[in-house]
């Protein structure tokens, strides 16, 4: 598997330089082959690899610590998908304070400020005068890829480009007219924890640790774990993809014929976590219907499509878990059913160099399908919050697509390390089944 190339970043004069040259130009003469993006699916089939390998010894080991707060760009915008995924395992693996990461531009702007003209100026402290320390990546620190979707939206047969704002006001007979793109580009971001940011800017660091730090929601002592748009949805009060079923028995599953997901009953369960924790592996699994996806493909229990599947539900039920502060629950540990499944995710993540990405985007789709229904719920239960996933709620430019890429509705992208209402800056980018499962309840 190729690495990463690092960035060998130090000090004030280091930095002046590297935003000259931009990010691209630290990135291109680096050793090895390949685009950007296939450099960055095969770090991240590494970083899988690494993560099953450590997984054969202990199959019960969680694939999220429960108490690693969710990825965010440093301006407070979430990471989504295989973004957030892959950036949750650096986090761990690596034993960053934060999950919380910005290229080096952004990085490097934190040491200016601008005057009347729009000129850029050194910082300076309020009381003294004097420049504050510069802010810069630490030397030897490795940067690490992030993709981010830009939606292109092309007319059929005049291919004239419209906005995603104005598709969405389209009828559907009239979207019908229009082809849409998403091309993946590869950005370079850091972590916190890579830059002198605790140092030369204290006060800051330790905001973002107040403001990030994960808050878990207090369970009185003999109630369950509680979160109610997935209760509102097994009792059809709000809508999902196909219907859910509660039974009396021992089973879950989702089955594709019939278009349906039966789960025990939450009391059967030990713990509410574990219910929404077996819940979302089924509602992974229902994405990938003919009507929604269109992903789930004939497949013989135990085969290698079946095992496939089988990490594409668990992985999108895990991020999901991560993302609703669920923790505890079976499908944020690996299955026993899936532990069966372990060598044939090795064999094929090693084998196969397309695995990792099909599968990323696959878990990305589900996930995007996930959250924007659970958000939409979280809004009607909760009007007065707005979005509670962490968004400014001042923010009416962001709108997202069917696989849950957030859209910047004024110029067709939105990138995750943007903060509302400012430019990008000079950062450089590169182009680039039915099943049935036992639970553990009592």
């Amino acid at each position: 598997m190729g690495r990463w190339p690092k960035r060998n970043d130090s000090g004030a004069g280091s930095q002046n330089q590297a935003s000259a040259q931009g990010q691209t130009g630290r990135w291109h003469g680096q050793a090895g082959g390949g685009t950007a993006e296939e450099k960055a699916f095969d770090l991240f089939a590494e970083m899988m690899i690494n993560k099953i390998e450590n997984a054969k010894g202990d199959w019960k080991k969680p694939w999220f610590s429960t108490e690693m707060p969710w990825p965010k760009a440093l301006y407070g915008k979430q990471y989504n998908g295989m973004n957030a995924l892959m950036l949750t395992f650096l986090s761990e693996a690596r034993g960053y304070q934060l999950p919380i990461f910005a290229t080096h531009e952004r990085i490097f702007s934190l040491n200016f400020d601008k005057d009347e003209k729009g000129e850029r100026v050194p910082l300076v402290d309020k009381e003294s005068g004097e420049k504050l320390p510069f802010v810069h990546v630490l030397k030897g620190e490795q940067s690490f890829p992030v993709f981010l979707s830009q939606t292109n939206i092309v007319h059929k047969d005049t291919k004239e480009k419209i906005s995603y704002a104005d598709y969405v006001k389209l009828s559907a007979d009239e979207q019908e007219n229009y082809k849409v793109y998403h091309n993946n580009k590869v950005y370079l971001v850091f972590n916190v924890d890579q830059t002198n940011l605790k140092e030369a800017r204290p006060e800051m660091y330790q905001k973002l640790v107040d403001e990030n730090l994960p808050k878990k929601p207090e369970v009185a002592e003999g109630e369950k774990f509680s979160f109610e748009p997935l209760d509102q949805m097994v009792e059809g009060k709000q809508p999902w993809l196909c219907p859910i079923e509660t039974n009396s028995g021992q089973k879950a599953c989702y089955n594709s014929g019939t278009n349906k997901i039966s789960v025990p009953e939450k009391a059967l369960f030990e713990q509410g976590e574990e219910f929404y924790g077996t819940l979302l592996h089924e509602m992974a699994h229902s994405t990938g219907h003919e009507s929604v996806l269109n992903r789930l493909k004939p497949a013989a229990f135990g085969s290698p499509e079946y095992a496939r599947e089988e990490l594409v539900a668990e992985m999108s039920a895990a991020l999901s878990c991560h993302r609703y502060g669920i923790s505890k629950t079976p499908d944020s540990r690996i299955e026993e059913n899936s532990a069966l499944y372990l060598k044939d995710w090795l064999s094929a993540l090693k084998e196969d160099p397309k695995y990792i990405k099909t599968v990323l985007s696959d878990v990305r789709a589900a996930t995007g399908r996930i959250n924007v229904m659970v958000d939409n719920a979280l809004e009607v239960i909760n009007k007065e919050s707005a979005k509670l996933d962490l968004r400014d709620d001042d923010d009416n430019t962001i709108q997202y697509d069917d696989d849950g890429n957030a859209i910047n509705v004024d110029d067709g992208h939105y990138a995750a390390d943007k903060k509302q209402g400012e430019d990008e800056g000079n950062g450089k980018k590169e182009d680039s089944h039915e099943e049935h499962r036992p639970h553990r309840g009592r």
